[in-house]
């Protein structure tokens, strides 16, 4: 038999009537318990922006609809730790998050875990490290974040090198002219272990066979490889 639509309706009623909430819903049933669990859940998304921002208003009805204070975005970056990061420990975008719970943890070298996402290559390497050499504790709680910035730090490098091929292979050909040969360095590594640079080849350096050597050679060996035109 075909439901009508009357009859899907009926069902879809009967099924939230007895819907029974748990968590920030706890005690609640029905369309009351759905409609707060769904909001705790949007909210929960959108804290880590709020905080960003430093809208303490919205933040605290954030909290109010039932989102964590140890909220954590994409980048499993927490609520708190933009706060502080951009607005400053006494902020009163911290306070209210340090009021609801939040993990004080969380605030500590909080400038430092938002750098990891910098547009600077520099920038997110020293900041990788400034957060790997937390305590133990404190590392643990960012180290999800390490994790991600360090994948997204890889992939610009890699998009670096092979927009660098591009350009290299480019100017070659524009010249008429092939590309230098290249021999093994002796000295430095062009990248340290923790993630592949971004500039691998010094601007002498940079013909399309050294590139070429780069990306073929794969991730690991493009951290630790050199090369130089004679």
């Amino acid at each position: 038999a075909r439901a009508t639509s009357t009859a899907d309706l009926s069902m879809i009623q009967h099924r939230i009537s007895g819907f029974s909430g748990s968590g920030v819903a706890e005690g609640l049933k029905g369309a009351d318990a759905l409609n707060r669990l769904l909001k705790a859940m949007v909210a929960n998304q959108v804290l880590p922006l709020l905080a960003k921002v430093g809208n303490a208003s919205a933040l605290e009805s954030a909290l109010n609809c039932g989102a964590s204070p140890d909220a954590e975005d994409h980048r499993s970056v927490h609520a708190l730790t933009y706060a502080v990061a951009v607005h400053g420990p006494e902020s009163f975008t911290a306070k209210v998050l340090l009021n609801y719970g939040a993990n004080p943890k969380a605030a500590v070298e909080a400038p430092a875990v938002v750098a990891m996402f910098s547009d600077l290559p520099a920038d997110r390497k020293e900041a990788i490290k400034r957060v790997l050499s937390l305590r133990d504790e404190e590392r643990a709680l960012h180290l999800p974040a390490v994790k991600i910035a360090q994948q997204e730090h890889a992939a610009r490098a890699r998009a670096a090198l092979k927009q660098l091929a591009v350009n290299s292979w480019a100017t070659a050909a524009d010249d008429g002219r092939e590309a230098s040969p290249i021999t093994p360095a002796k000295g430095k590594l062009a990248a340290d272990p923790l993630s592949p640079s971004s500039e691998p080849c010094t601007a002498a350096q940079a013909s399309a066979a050294c590139v070429a050597a780069h990306l073929k050679a794969g991730d690991e060996d493009a951290r630790k490889a050199a090369c130089e035109v004679p």
